[in-house]
């Protein structure tokens, strides 16, 4: 925004213009837009919607279409408030010039002022093209996995762990984490905690671990992830401590079982 002189007016870099329904389009939630929540929708209209109170959605002009940056819930109720829609105009504020990059900043810098997913601003974060997020990206697709909400095959949905992992030990750690809980226990081992756990215990023993060894140690353990989680959360009773810790400290213990040579020091004793 502008202040131009001593003018007292603020100039916001949009403008406001009646746009068809018809027209307006949602980018796809894998581009950073975050999922249609159907409960806020269907709350707007049990309160009674009033169009007239909806506020102006936030639209991008880019190559020829308009896209909804953000007002995405309020767009969907006032199509049911409506019912016969197409056709029908609404007041948008309308951005111009913005790439996909700059949507995805703008989408985080309007979301400053209500919860937001993980997900989603994780999503417009990689879009935006913030170094962290983008090279969390890199570092899961490198090791065969997606970053996704949905609980297929070799996603992840624990951004924010992902992202505190890459934070705290960078790209190595976070790599080698991945490829332990993957090789060990498959799409179960991709949860938060796990993956957390897994993170600090290749962050503090660094050169000593052993990743094929490890890998082999802990895929036959009885029970999987589920018999390691076990005995982290009796670790957590005993002790207090984060699950994170908890984990790494059952990992270390498992990984220690029946090793000849040198072991790894005791997680409590490191």
């Amino acid at each position: 925004m502008k202040n131009a002189g001593n003018e007292r007016r603020v100039q916001l870099p949009t403008h406001l213009r009646w746009i068809s329904l018809d027209q307006l389009r949602i980018a796809p939630e894998g581009e950073g837009q975050r999922e249609l929540k159907q409960y806020r929708v269907d709350r707007m209209l049990a309160r009674g919607f009033n169009p007239d109170i909806m506020g102006y959605p936030e639209v991008s002009e880019r190559d020829g279409h308009f896209w909804v940056i953000d007002g995405q819930c309020r767009v969907e109720a006032l199509k049911v408030w409506l019912g016969e829609w197409h056709g029908q105009e609404i007041q948008c504020r309308v951005h111009t010039g913005l790439t996909m990059e700059q949507e995805a900043e703008l989408f985080l810098m309007l979301n400053d002022f209500i919860a937001v997913s993980s997900m989603a601003s994780f999503k417009n974060a990689v879009k935006a093209g913030r170094a962290d997020e983008v090279d969390v990206d890199r570092v899961v697709r490198s090791n065969g996995l997606v970053i996704s909400k949905d609980k297929g095959e070799n996603s992840i949905g624990a951004v924010g762990t992902l992202t505190r992992i890459y934070q705290r030990g960078g790209a190595v750690v976070l790599g080698r984490a991945l490829r332990i809980a993957r090789d060990a226990y498959g799409t179960p081992g991709l949860e938060g905690p796990v993956l957390d756990g897994l993170a600090r215990l290749c962050q503090r023993y660094n050169g000593e671990l052993d990743e094929k060894a490890a890998i082999d140690k802990l895929s036959k353990r009885f029970g999987g992830v589920n018999g390691l989680m076990g005995d982290a959360n009796k670790i957590r009773k005993s002790t207090g401590s984060q699950l994170a810790d908890c984990v790494a400290a059952a990992a270390v213990e498992t990984y220690n079982a029946g090793r000849g040579g040198k072991k790894l020091t005791p997680w409590w004793k490191s």
